[in-house]
């Protein structure tokens, strides 16, 4: 498999906002706000977005798992 193509954690949510590092050396990565786009549904999906986003390098990094086992013959996929 290759190496990632993403920024490396860890990125954590404020709000609707996704950052990466670790405070102070922080940058915004993400905005779930739709307002952004002229959208407007509510908080609750923009902070589940958020956190959705924010869980991207652990969602791989399960899934890379996931595959490694599978060509091991550890796992039935």
């Amino acid at each position: 498999m290759s190496a990632p193509q993403f920024t490396p954690g860890p990125w954590w949510t404020e709000l609707d906002k996704v950052f990466v590092g670790t405070p102070p050396d922080y940058s915004l990565i993400a905005d779930a706000d739709p307002d952004c786009k002229g959208g407007h549904d509510g908080a609750e999906p923009r902070l589940a977005n958020a956190r959705l986003i924010a869980a991207a390098p652990d969602l791989y990094e399960a899934l890379r798992d996931l595959i490694a086992g599978a060509d091991a013959g550890l796992v039935i996929v």
